[in-house]
């Protein structure tokens, strides 16, 4: 089914659009075989989804499947208990409200902030605030240093980490390609890169660093960890507006496919 699903996703029609998503313009037939051979990824959000639906009670997702509007209550969410999770991108947004939501589904469940800024007050409760199952940290992920003396503060704070959200992430950032700024020297200046910096550099080191503590939980007798990447339809389908941030978010998904795809069987998580 989600091969003629996938089929009908990639079916163009006349006057170059995509029969199923009119907004995309029609692939090319080298676009559409390398979008096949990477078709892994389409079935690994497949799986997930199949896979953690015991956590949400909610209409069933089909990958790629018509856009339909679906609605999860709190009441709905019976999951995860006795957890540590770790969100980068955590002071605001998607990444605050996922904290939100962990540390209000059980008492028992702790969550680890790493963002640039402290957690925004208009966004979250003070009781959320300060709480003593929530540890919020200063951090610039695209340092090395930086991500990983969070990490390791955390792990030290709560004991394990058991569940990380790869989420912090910047929109595309000015025109890179066809607009010409020069440097102080009257010649092209360089490119801005960060982008890429943020949503695929730092990205990958949050990715290794989970890897490393889950291995942690793993060598004293734990189960490992839930790993969560934040991705974008982007990732996917690029946008013509914003060629990095499509490279960048597409870049971050390969990684764990390939993670999955070679070592879940052998290095289980659970």
């Amino acid at each position: 089914m989600l091969k003629r699903k996938k089929r009908d996703h990639l079916q163009t029609v006349q006057g170059g659009r995509s029969a199923r998503h009119p907004f995309v313009p029609a692939r090319t037939p080298q676009a559409t075989a390398a979008v096949r051979e990477h078709s892994h990824l389409l079935f690994l959000t497949e799986h997930h989804i199949e896979k953690y639906s015991s956590y949400v009670h909610a209409p069933s997702i089909s990958t790629m499947a018509s856009p339909q509007t679906f609605t999860i209550s709190r009441s709905d969410l019976k999951g995860p208990h006795s957890s540590v999770t770790l969100i980068t991108g955590g002071a605001a947004g998607i990444g605050l409200q996922t904290a939100l939501v962990l540390h209000s589904i059980s008492p028992t469940n702790k969550v680890i902030l790493l963002d640039r800024q402290t957690p925004n007050k208009q966004q979250a409760p003070q009781d959320f605030l300060e709480s003593d199952r929530v540890l919020a940290l200063q951090c610039d992920i695209t340092d090395w240093r930086s991500q990983r003396e969070a990490f390791e503060t955390g792990f030290q704070r709560f004991g394990a980490i058991d569940n990380v959200f790869v989420n912090a992430g910047i929109a595309e950032y000015k025109d890179q390609f066809f607009k010409d700024d020069l440097d102080d020297e009257g010649k092209l200046q360089e490119p801005d890169r960060r982008v890429y910096d943020v949503d695929l550099s730092a990205a990958n080191d949050t990715l290794k660093l989970a890897i490393h503590y889950m291995r942690k939980k793993r060598s004293s007798g734990g189960q490992g960890g839930n790993i969560v990447m934040t991705a974008s339809l982007a990732g996917y389908l690029a946008s013509a507006g914003a060629p990095h941030y499509s490279a960048a978010k597409h870049g971050s998904l390969l990684p764990m496919s390939i993670y999955f795809r070679r070592w879940c069987c052998r290095y289980p998580f659970h």
